[in-house]
């Protein structure tokens, strides 16, 4: 049995929560083809760093349902937001282990996240090393919204 997942039709670039496992489904009228955003971020050891200028979300709109994160060597901390709701991820910078699972699985969203077509997602990331720079790789994983054919 699959569970649905409609659209929250009040301007929110948000859809209704699917609960974990569900198999999301689009609504009448759209069409979505899995896609990643990927992008990556070098930061010295005990510095910040951020996407300059931010990611792009493309023409279509984004929807995002997990986002996963890899650093070969450092420990990082990260934000996210969407720069055109100024919807943050986190309140504040959160360490990265602490949102994938041990199995190196991706961080599934409880809830997934639309992002507006030609919009932009900033991310921060602080390397937690003191010394040495190292590169932090973030993935946001979804569908991109098509329109009708």
């Amino acid at each position: 049995m699959s569970s649905r997942v409609r659209l929250v039709d009040q301007g929110s670039p948000r859809l209704a929560d699917a609960g974990l496992g569900a198999e999301l489904t689009p609504p009448p009228g759209e069409r979505w083809h899995p896609y990643v955003i990927p992008t990556s971020l070098t930061v010295n050891g005990g510095s910040q760093g951020t996407t300059s200028p931010s990611v792009q979300v493309g023409s279509f709109d984004f929807i995002c349902t997990d986002i996963n994160f890899y650093s070969a060597t450092q420990a990082f901390t990260v934000l996210i937001q969407d720069q055109g709701t100024s919807h943050a991820f986190m309140p504040s910078e959160v360490h990265y282990f602490t949102l994938i699972r041990a199995d190196r699985e991706p961080w599934r969203l409880r809830v997934p996240y639309r992002f507006q077509g030609n919009g932009a997602i900033y991310l921060s990331a602080t390397n937690l090393a003191s010394s040495g720079s190292d590169t932090l790789y973030v993935t946001l994983i979804g569908y991109r919204v098509l329109p009708p054919p």
